[in-house]
Order: structure tokens, then sequence, then C-alpha cells
């Protein structure tokens, strides 16, 4: 129920999930992104460290939608 949002490097690179495994997450989440960071690779927290801390900050930022649970 709540967002997911991958964020992968744009490079070429080995690793990382297929495009079997992407389609998997679009399809069985119900809120899934994806954010892909131009001049990164696999080793994205090291290549481009501002753009993961964008995406957590874009998150925190935005709006939750409550969801009630019945019982």
């Amino acid at each position: 129920r709540c967002p997911v949002r991958l964020v992968l490097g744009a490079s070429p690179h080995a690793g990382g999930p297929s495009d079997a495994e992407i389609h998997l997450l679009q399809t069985s989440l119900a809120s899934f992104s994806i954010t892909r960071v131009p001049g990164s690779g696999h080793f994205l927290f090291e290549e481009a460290p501002e753009a993961v801390v964008d995406a957590v900050d874009e998150v925190a930022r935005a709006p939750r939608t409550i969801h009630q649970v019945e019982n």
C-alpha cells in the first residue's frame, strides 16, 4: 500500500533489475515509479548522492493517503 520508488543509474552497467522484474513491480504494486539518474551507473549512492537525497526528499514531501483497514 505504500508508494515505491526505484532509483536507478541511467548509464549502461551490469546488474540491476531486468525489464521483466521492473514489469512485475509495475503490475504488482499500486504505486510504483522509477527515477533514472543520467550519468550514473550501478553505484548510484556514490556517483550521484544528491540524486538519492533528492528522491528521498521528494517522496517525503509527497501527500500521503491514509488507507483504512477493514476488520
